[in-house]
């Protein structure tokens, strides 16, 4: 187990980008031993440590100046900051079509990755990575934030350890207004894949988490925003999740649950001062929750791998390959009109 700080290079430092160097900022000010050292973006003016705010949900980066660009090392060409010895980990916050490669190419100059979401649109490009990283022995996570995101890894412990029972049925919603960053990238859904790729990949990675991989999946509505029912064998009722890009800029983020047990019901609404709520035969009450994130808690993993106090990853890139799976069944059935199964 290693006790020296953990060098990171940052790859793109748009809302996502910034939103790392935040959570590694706050990891390091808690004793973790990582520190930023590096970072990268084609943008001259967000190698000067500031950047306009930018995204749908507060995810704790700062307004002010985001770094010294005297203490961290900043590069327009990213193979500049991979070719650097003093960078350990690298996290890829950049478009979806560039993921693979530049995971791949840090991977090749022997850096672990972690890579932000959705790892690619197509299984053949996740296989891709995995062949990758299994050849060079480097850790590559996929950045799954709502797999530590407070509430929803209660959620899961819940379900794996059955103190209220079984789950059975569970609803999940995720909205929030269209994109008005990103200089025409999510408009584009060639390239980013829509809502359904962007967003709701939250909410089906998560279904993947609880239940494992659907058999089959019924999807309504557009690329911009979804509904899906799935399939999931071990849930006697219905699982479904609804996602979306909604027109009015004004629309506040929502990102909620209600899951039933057999002898509770968990409801989750981030818009709430007390987030989460367990209701009882007997009471309602609220569960206290960590003050941090999603996006500091797979960061923190992240920091916990590189250095050996984890031994495998929370989110693998096997989960990617079959979360993916599950979204391009969501988009086929979306297409015919009528449920598709899901690829094994």
């Amino acid at each position: 187990m290693s006790t020296e700080a953990v060098g990171v290079g940052i790859i793109g430092l748009g809302f996502m980008g910034r939103t790392h160097l935040a959570a590694y900022q706050r990891a390091e000010a808690d004793g973790l031993p990582c520190r930023v050292v590096a970072v990268s973006d084609r943008d001259p003016a967000r190698l000067t440590g500031k950047a306009d705010p930018s995204g749908n949900i507060n995810s704790g980066a700062r307004d002010e100046q985001l770094f010294d660009p005297s203490q961290v090392a900043t590069f327009p060409d990213v193979d500049e900051l991979l070719s650097s010895d003093a960078v350990q980990l690298v996290s890829v916050c950049t478009h979806t079509e560039t993921h693979v490669d530049l995971a791949m190419r840090a991977m090749r100059a022997g850096k672990h990755v972690l890579v932000e979401k959705p790892v690619a649109l197509t299984i053949e490009a996740v296989e891709t990575l995995i062949r990758e990283a299994d050849r060079t022995g480097r850790i590559c996570m996929p950045a799954m934030c709502m797999r530590f995101w407070p509430g929803w890894s209660w959620l899961k412990e819940q379900s794996a350890s059955a103190a209220y029972g079984r789950i059975v049925s569970a609803r999940f919603e995720r909205l929030g207004a269209a994109p008005s960053w990103g200089g025409g990238f999510y408009s584009d859904f060639d390239r980013s894949g829509g809502a359904l790729f962007d967003l709701h990949v939250h909410d089906v990675d998560f279904v993947y988490h609880l239940f494992g991989q659907a058999s089959a999946v019924n999807t309504v509505g557009t690329l911009a925003h979804l509904t899906t029912t799935f399939a999931c064998d071990s849930v006697p009722g219905q699982v479904v999740a609804e996602g979306g890009w909604l027109t009015s800029p004004s629309f506040p983020f929502r990102m909620r649950y209600v899951v039933e047990f057999e002898r509770a019901v968990a409801d989750f609404d981030i818009a709430r001062d007390s987030p989460l709520m367990v209701h009882t035969e007997h009471e309602s009450r609220e569960v206290e929750l960590s003050g941090l994130n999603g996006y500091d808690g797979e960061i923190r993993h992240a920091i916990d791998l590189v250095t050996g106090r984890a031994d495998r990853p929370q989110a693998p890139l096997a989960d990617a390959l079959c979360v993916t799976r599950m979204i391009l069944a969501e988009r086929a059935s979306l297409e015919a009109g009528h449920p598709v199964p899901v690829d094994a």
